[in-house]
């Protein structure tokens, strides 16, 4: 068992699982597994082609828990993680942190499969250039091993993505652990980090570990022939951040987009013709009428192995709803339409006194209400910039034209400060990586869904979820949380999801609903106009 000693971090924790390897039993009938023990071992120069830095290596042994047919395991675990670094990084409450995992078949044999040689070379570049750290995990295919991983490689070859391969196997999607992480920043003296990154699953191992992430960096590579459905599998099934990537076509996109309008249209729906409808057209209307009244419903994603996902808008979020997400979810995303985010981006001006909020409350208030305060904020400054865009371009048509057409779509918001700076100072322009640092400061996942990606084939939760908030007449700007079991360790299966749905009284629907809808609406629905007009 590892020793604790100078420069060593120990704690242990009862467990309980089918078996052990390692731990220690105690008078009673507990085990008692050492779950973290990690010490510093020595430092170095270490110059290299793509600049000189410095290096330190450190030793970590514990246990990690795993899922092997069916059952919780522990495993034990012992590498040797190294940082890499420049600067002066003590007390640093920003510093740039790159987390890497090992990957031999890249690194050293060059294989182009994925882009992980790559992300290693592109983060040293910007260490060297800006200064910063990269911790490197020696944790190979995410966390099954050198020999596993090339068998997943093999299946692959065989037609299954990442994801499944890895399944397969009998391994979890992401089997890596950082729990020696924190030991080696608090080692360092760094205070506060920005994560480099395009991984939502670390940045909530990492928080929920304790790591102060005060932001994110983007860490985007350019996809190759032989890489590129990796890289897909990782945006759409992986929800990885890849703005190149996220909507998991980008070629298709750029070919979409490039046709003449009827060619797109029909090319749009043709692509929707591989779903068929699972729960009916019903299902979608009366989830957008429960999203529109603020509720949280469920979604089933088909092409996920029918997981399950808990949405609602953020433009009508409420502490309870977001703590139904928090108490039967996991990772709290916020996917936002490309269109919103542009428009905020272009107007920040017209809704920046919005997003910012006025007046701090004078009471304190929990994490919950804060995180409603923000995600509320978020959608009205979107729609106010939407609005402020669609203005703008009335502006630039013919006068009669202009004219005619704001009288009849005459376009307003509820909010009384959206006009407050056009007597107010200029303000710096708010960015989409701007958003993403404010959502994460949030403990929050921002996604951006691209324009007709739920028309295309490698469409995504994330992208049916904005569009069931826009058919609730409501900002493109939704909040979800994947589904889990009550031991929250897995999805639920589709039984369970069905069972759950109607012992809580959700409404469900599903990924492919959402699509076959928006093939044949491609207007606003009109379910809510009979609605208006009674009221």
């Amino acid at each position: 068992l590892p020793q604790e000693g100078p420069g060593s971090h120990k704690f242990c924790t009862a467990l309980s699982a089918s078996t052990f390897s390692g731990g220690t039993r105690t008078d009673g009938d507990d085990f008692y597994y050492p779950e973290g023990s990690t010490r510093f071992v020595a430092e170095c120069d270490l110059p290299t082609d793509r600049g000189n830095f410095r290096l330190r290596a450190y030793n970590y042994r514990g246990a990690k828990v795993v899922v092997r047919d069916g059952e919780n395991v522990l495993e034990w675990n012992e590498m040797d993680p190294v940082i890499i670094y420049k600067g002066n990084l003590r007390g640093n409450t920003k510093t740039v942190v790159r987390v890497h995992d090992q990957c031999y078949t890249s690194e050293v044999l060059g294989s182009k499969r994925c882009d992980c040689r790559e992300q290693l070379e592109l983060a040293l570049d910007y260490i060297n250039q800006h200064g910063g750290a990269l911790i490197y995990m020696p944790q190979e295919g995410r966390g099954i091993g050198l020999a596993n991983k090339i068998a997943a490689y093999q299946l692959q070859d065989g037609g299954l993505d990442t994801v499944d391969a890895n399944r397969a196997l009998g391994f979890g999607d992401d089997e890596r652990d950082y729990a020696c992480v924190p030991f080696m920043l608090n080692d360092m003296g760094i205070k506060g980090i920005r994560l480099m990154t395009n991984n939502p699953f670390k940045i909530r191992q990492l928080t929920e570990l304790g790591v102060n992430i005060v932001g994110a960096k983007a860490h985007v590579i350019a996809s190759n022939e032989f890489n590129a459905k990796y890289l897909r599998t990782k945006a759409a099934r992986m929800a990885h951040a890849l703005p190149d990537m996220e909507s998991a076509v980008a070629d298709d996109v750029l070919d979409t987009l490039a046709l003449s309008s009827q060619a797109r249209d029909a090319k749009l729906a043709a692509a929707a013709l591989d779903v068929r409808w699972r729960f009916g057209k019903k299902s979608v209307e009366t989830a957008a009428k429960a999203v529109a009244a603020g509720s949280v419903v469920l979604m089933v994603d088909g092409s996920a192995h029918n997981k399950g996902w808990l949405v609602a808008s953020a433009a009508a979020i409420s502490t309870g709803s977001l703590g139904l997400l928090n108490r039967f979810g996991d990772s709290v995303s916020v996917p936002l339409a490309q269109e919103s985010v542009e428009a905020i981006e272009s107007h920040w001006s017209d809704c920046s006194a919005t997003y910012e909020g006025g007046e701090a409350p004078s009471a304190p208030r929990g994490v919950l209400d804060v995180r409603v305060d923000y995600l509320r904020r978020l959608a009205a400054a979107a729609a106010i910039a939407t609005n402020a865009k669609a203005s703008s371009v009335l502006e630039m048509l013919p006068p009669p034209l202009a004219a005619v057409l704001k009288e009849r779509d005459t376009i307003s918001t509820t909010d009384p400060r959206e006009r407050t700076s056009e007597t107010s100072a200029p303000h710096a322009c708010k960015t989409w990586n701007n958003l993403q640092d404010d959502c994460i400061a949030q403990r929050l996942l921002p996604v951006r869904s691209k324009k007709d990606a739920l028309l295309l084939p490698a469409r995504s939760p994330c992208d049916a979820a904005v569009e069931l908030a826009r058919m609730a007449r409501q900002a493109p700007v939704a909040v979800m949380s994947p589904l889990l079991d009550e031991q929250r360790l897995d999805s639920m299966s589709f039984a369970q999801i069905v069972e759950f749905s109607k012992e809580r009284g959700f409404v469900i629907t599903s990924v492919e609903d959402v699509v076959c809808y928006r093939s044949e609406n491609f207007e606003v629905p009109s379910f809510f106009e009979s609605t208006k007009k009674g009221t």
